[in-house]
């Protein structure tokens, strides 16, 4: 209840009264949080990232614990019975307020330590009294026994709630958030004298249960509506072109192309996907990369997909592309859980060998699904530095790929060292790149283009730029992989893309890019800071570039992929 009235109610308050537009809210097991985006910042084109939308007014939540706890006395008086409830409430929102301490407060990246300090402070001076309430409250006189009720009683809701329902779950942010109220406790037992308890503190601990209960059932109340089903959008929803099944793959063209990622609440099952296409293709854009995740840890072997990114989705969102005249790569990617695949290794030979037989599955899955879908490009692997080391696995795994879909494969080679030492590159159509070389503030990325060229003419094969891009934060070109680190400065990233653009377009081996990233939720425009261009002056840049002719290719003699 206390954290839905500190991160749910305001929101939810201004989204139904001002020009605020409500950008999520989560029914968790501690309560409801909601999230606002600003006066103007959605447009019917797009919204802005997640990153950039607002828990609610600083101010609004402190108001509510203020008066929580000014109000408690004279409720204590009047309405005795609830005297535990409210004390309860008020302590609870005293340690919301603190929950900075362990980042698990919902403000933005961007907001400054001030702030965040801020809010601890206000929740200390707020919780002693409200916790020295609780104590008195109990009518418990030993001191250990008082601090050890008084922490239960906190705690013990949300732990009951998520131990049933699983819901939300605990991870070492919630543990340091719910471990907040122990010094608190410690100090409300040792400060409440017994003189200062009511003469009816044997009714204490009744009244701590009935409080107890009356939270977790605001809580089972508060956690039970869910999102509403939206539309879903499947391949026989979806006329698929004749085109689509016939005749043999062109093995190498110009791609002018976005990332296309499912992105909540608009996944790639839903219309708003499929009519933002329309708008990518409108732009110029004449190619997406379909990205179908699956999930791992680094310390586990087992490799889970097929939840979010469903097959009948992507039949569908394939068809759709293509019957706009737009091509499609289809890009199978890993989420590794607590790191990224880059880092992703197993230190025992039995493990990686697992873990890779587990990832020839996927591959070998999602190129049958290039194969029914007829997808214009298989991409069999993004990003694995410490694995592609590894030269026999990928090469059979080439081989065995080849078998069940006969197009184009590429591989999203990191920047750096993996892309330059890869040595199967001879084994693919494209030597793919994953290209987050960082550029000089002068933003002029010729020593990219001298690295990427050495590795082309060591193997004699085109170049596509499989994944890349800038965040639309200051100083976002040193560390291109990062977004959300600054203030907003759109115009630094239209000009890294106009750069790295001007500087790779008349290459002969150069073959297309693949930008990070456009998300079927629309998310962008001007206030956000993440790696998209939509809603942005770099997107304009791409349709600057993407309506000029296609360059003459070195390379484009070579016979279609079907007849080889």
């Amino acid at each position: 209840m206390a954290r839905s009235f500190v991160e749910g109610v305001p929101a939810l308050v201004l989204a139904a009264l001002s020009p605020y537009t409500l950008a999520s809210v989560f029914f968790r097991p501690d309560g409801i949080t909601a999230r606002v985006f600003p006066p103007g910042a959605v447009t019917e084109d797009y919204r802005p990232g997640m990153s950039e939308a607002l828990r609610d007014p600083f101010g609004f939540s402190i108001l509510l614990a203020v008066l929580a706890v000014a109000l408690l006395p004279r409720l204590r008086l009047r309405w005795r019975p609830l005297g535990f409830l409210f004390s309860l409430l008020a302590s609870d929102l005293a340690v919301v307020l603190m929950q900075p301490i362990s980042r698990g407060f919902g403000w933005r990246s961007a907001d400054p330590d001030w702030l965040r300090w801020l809010s601890v402070v206000v929740g200390i001076g707020l919780a002693i009294p409200a916790f020295r309430a609780l104590a008195a409250e109990t009518g418990i006189p030993a001191r250990g026994v008082r601090m050890l009720a008084v922490t239960a009683m906190v705690l013990a809701p949300p732990l009951v709630f998520a131990s049933l329902f699983g819901r939300g779950g605990l991870s070492i942010q919630t543990g340091w958030s719910l471990l907040l109220p122990l010094p608190l406790a410690l100090i409300a037992s040792y400060s409440v004298r017994r003189d200062l308890l009511a003469p009816w503190r044997n009714v204490g601990l009744r009244l701590a249960c009935g409080g107890a209960a009356a939270s977790f059932a605001l809580m089972l109340v508060g956690t039970a509506p869910r999102q509403p089903a939206t539309t879903r959008m499947t391949a026989p929803d979806v006329a698929a072109p004749q085109s689509a099944a016939q005749g043999p793959y062109q093995k190498l063209f110009f791609q002018r192309g976005v990332s296309f990622t499912s992105e909540w609440p608009d996944s790639y099952e839903s219309p708003k996907a499929h009519d933002l296409l329309r708008k990518l293709k409108d732009r110029g854009v004449d190619a997406i990369a379909l990205v179908p995740y699956g999930t791992s840890s680094a310390s586990s072997g087992e490799l889970r997909y097929g939840h979010w990114e469903r097959d009948d989705s992507i039949l569908a969102l394939t068809a759709t592309a293509h019957n706009l005249g737009m091509r499609v790569m289809l890009k199978p990617q890993v989420w590794i859980r607590g790191s990224y695949p880059g880092d992703f290794d197993l230190p025992e030979e039995s493990m990686r060998a697992a873990w890779l037989a587990q990832y020839e599955k996927f591959a070998l899955h999602h190129a049958e699904l290039a194969n029914r879908t007829h997808a214009d490009v298989f991409c069999i692997g993004t990003e694995f530095a410490k694995l592609t080391v590894h030269e026999a696995f990928w090469r059979q795994l080439i081989a065995r790929i080849r078998k069940v879909y006969s197009g184009p494969i590429t591989y999203a080679a990191n920047f750096g060292s993996e892309f330059e030492t890869i040595s199967f590159w001879d084994e693919l159509d494209y030597i793919g790149l994953n290209n987050y070389y960082p550029l000089p503030d002068s933003l002029d990325p010729q020593a990219v283009v001298a690295k990427v060229e050495a590795v082309q003419q060591r193997f004699g094969k085109p170049i596509l730029l499989t994944e890349g891009g800038y965040s639309s934060y200051a100083g976002g070109h040193r560390k291109p992989w990062s977004e959300n680190e600054g203030p907003v400065d759109l115009e630094m990233q239209a000009k890294a893309y106009d750069a790295v653009l001007a500087a790779f377009w008349e290459k002969p081996w150069f073959y297309g890019a693949y930008w990070w990233k456009v998300g079927s939720n629309a998310f962008g425009g001007p206030l956000d800071r993440s790696h998209t261009p939509w809603g942005k002056p770099a997107m304009q840049v791409l349709s600057h570039w993407y309506s000029k002719p296609t360059p003459p290719r070195s390379m484009d003699k070579a016979p279609p992929a079907g007849r080889r």
